[in-house]
């Protein structure tokens, strides 16, 4: 299936080469960035949006929303979100864009501005381990920006970067290594098995003061 960047449509490819709708969700903000596990299960997809946690949606346990309902606007007082299937907790500012999902694991990586990265083990929460304990046992709960669901706490944090972080990338066949890029012009490499405040690899761009000089 392929996303839109709009309320949450889902659209199947046809053979005539266009997509036909096959699914609506209304997604609480707007979509900055989205990923799927691909071949590993297509169905489950992780979004960002402008706040400091991340969306976990099970196309199929999703139930449709009609036309009506996607054209209600968010300051309607009819408007009435989606729930995420699972919500994504442990960054402290806004995490917009900086996302990546592992093909082969249910491993999630995110950076934000908070300059870290984090990493989540989706079946850390069917395992009922790093539940967020606010939950009193994965209870649905509320957050600040009204957005209701259980939330899992992040596996690993990693802490390195100095500026927002602003894209992440798992290895592709070894879920514990990835590497991020942050404003701070670095590219950080990471395994998770290692200290978690020391990157494994570091690469610094030039400066344009740098590049300037040469």
């Amino acid at each position: 299936p392929l996303w839109s960047r709009g309320l949450g449509d889902v659209y199947k490819r046809q053979n005539l080469g266009f997509f036909k709708k096959v699914h609506a969700i209304i997604h609480p903000g707007e979509v900055n960035n989205m990923r799927s596990f691909g071949s590993l299960n297509p169905d489950v997809l992780v979004t960002h949006t402008d706040s400091e946690e991340l969306y976990v949606w099970d196309v199929k346990r999703q139930p449709g929303r009609s036309f009506k309902e996607c054209r209600v606007r968010n300051d309607d007082a009819n408007y009435k979100p989606s729930t995420p299937d699972l919500i994504l907790s442990g960054h402290t500012e806004f995490a917009e864009f900086a996302l990546d999902c592992h093909a082969k694991e249910y491993k999630v990586a995110s950076g934000g501005r908070d300059t870290n990265v984090l990493v989540w083990h989706l079946p850390d929460f069917s395992a009922n381990a790093a539940v967020d304990s606010s939950n009193r046992n994965g209870k649905v709960t509320t957050s600040e920006s009204g957005v209701e669901g259980v939330r899992l706490n992040a596996q690993c944090t990693f802490k390195g970067h100095t500026d927002t972080v602003e894209d992440v990338a798992f290895h592709p066949t070894d879920s514990n290594i990835l590497c991020s890029v942050s404003d701070d012009t670095r590219l950080l490499f990471w395994d998770s098995r290692c200290d978690h405040g020391k990157p494994c690899l570091l690469y610094t761009s030039p400066s344009p003061r740098d590049q300037r000089g040469s």
